[in-house]
């Protein structure tokens, strides 16, 4: 998705909640305005490495047998859908002066883990290149990402193949 907004010059707005429930995150990445989206998303990634490991973080899916799932509650959905919510209608107004001086904030629901009370907010400064700053991705690197991306849809393409007929 980050691929495509940067190439179209559109907006991406993006959210997560956290497992278990204890918090969530928003971001977005505006052209012309933020850092392009991978950007953004490394600056998260680069914000909670410097953090203590999240809970559950090596939790499941619901599809392993013998283990409760690490589930967030339909509240905990709403909180981080709300949050969202506002942080797209500010993006799709394009005020002159946003409600959101950030590219990224992690809440919290609960004291728990970063968060030291419910609805903690830490806003995450993000620096990286802009829109339309290059991929820094040398000849090579592009040959073996193209040859990597041919080698997966034959392999796809394969794998129907044999379901089609019954042989896999």
């Amino acid at each position: 998705m980050a691929a495509v907004a940067r190439m179209a010059k559109r907006p991406l707005c993006w959210g997560e909640v956290f497992a278990g429930g204890l918090g969530g995150l928003i971001a977005r990445a505006r052209p012309g305005i933020d850092p392009n989206p991978v950007a953004v998303r490394n600056a998260i990634l680069s914000y909670l490495e410097t953090q203590p490991p999240a809970p559950y973080r090596q939790a499941g899916g619901y599809d392993i047998e013998g283990q409760v799932p690490v589930i967030a509650t339909d509240s905990d959905v709403t909180l981080i859908a709300g949050s969202l919510s506002r942080f797209v209608l500010d993006t799709l107004l394009r005020a002159k002066e946003s409600q959101y001086p950030y590219s990224a904030y992690l809440l919290g629901f609960r004291n728990e883990w970063i968060f030291s009370q419910p609805f903690d907010t830490q806003p995450i400064t993000v620096d990286g290149p802009g829109w339309d700053d290059e991929p820094s991705a040398s000849d090579e690197e592009r040959l073996n990402a193209v040859k990597l991306l041919l080698k997966l849809a034959a392999e796809r393409q394969d794998d129907h193949s044999d379901s089609a007929t019954g042989s896999g």
